[in-house]
């Protein structure tokens, strides 16, 4: 399902169940990227929950049967003779989850820990020896490993979710709001150009007549639209959240509409 067919979805169901005015492109580009990291965040909170109700780190592993497996991938760093005091984190980094860790070369497990733990591990001589079962601790900045002359390391983390983005035109005749799927333009009509074409991503003429509201620049304009990153059944939960979230508001704004008039009277 695209993210035209989700608009049309989240606004048929809000319509069918009376739960308020439809969505306006605008605000539903603005839901879909809130429900998009909403559900990214709950599923990793699931992981954490089923790792703490068995008493297990989390690892890998327990993402492979969920809905975040799409999202597995690692980094890999080779250090020469100059070994940074932080190794810069992955531009698309969501969550760290482990570490393995190149120390007189042997590859060992690296432990993620909180601040407390790291230092406590650090600098605790009753603690395990760093070298045999080194540790590293994610910073705002970038990662920190000890031993510190550790020469290489393979961090292991979740991508954050690409963030969705809507692309539409209106329609000038119509005054329809038109989804532009990935590949689609909007060009000069080939007999008139005062007039502007949508166009399909094989280039036939879509859509007559349309403007892009937010647009200023030279044409052809492309479409910016980018697909929710998940599967089918993930995007479908995803569209019902936006509904749920447009349910609420509907309400909230019900009942201060209804307060507002009670005061009027």
């Amino acid at each position: 399902m695209d993210l035209g067919k989700v608009f049309d979805y989240v606004n048929y169901t809000t319509n069918k169940d009376a739960l308020g005015e439809p969505l306006s492109a605008e605000k539903f580009n603005m839901l879909i990227k809130v429900a998009n990291t909403n559900y990214y965040n709950d599923r990793y909170k699931d992981v954490l929950s089923l790792a703490d109700s068995q008493g297990i780190s989390i690892g890998v592993k327990l993402f492979n049967d969920t809905p975040l497996f799409r999202f597995l991938t690692s980094i890999n760093y080779a250090f020469g003779n100059i070994i940074p005091e932080l190794a810069p984190l992955p531009d698309d980094l969501g969550f760290t989850l482990g570490a393995t860790m190149k120390y007189n070369n042997i590859w060992r497990p690296g432990e993620l820990l909180d601040v407390e733990s790291f230092n406590n591990r650090r600098y605790n001589v009753m603690s395990p020896s760093l070298k045999r079962k080194p540790i590293f601790i994610e910073k705002p900045n970038g990662y920190k490993f000890v031993p510190h002359n550790t020469r290489s390391a393979i961090v292991d983390y979740l991508r954050a979710p690409i963030t969705p983005k809507f692309d539409y035109c209106a329609g000038l005749d119509d005054d329809e709001i038109y989804f532009m799927e990935v590949g689609t333009q909007i060009k000069k009509d080939l007999t008139d150009p005062e007039v502007y074409n949508l166009y399909d991503a094989n280039g036939r003429e879509d859509i007559l007549n349309v403007k892009h509201l937010t647009y200023e620049g030279e044409y052809p304009y492309f479409s910016t639209t980018v697909e929710l990153d998940w599967k089918e059944d993930d995007i479908t939960k995803i569209a019902d959240s936006i509904v749920a979230i447009a349910s609420i508001k509907s309400r909230e704004f019900n009942v201060a509409q209804s307060a507002a008039q009670a005061i009027t009277e």
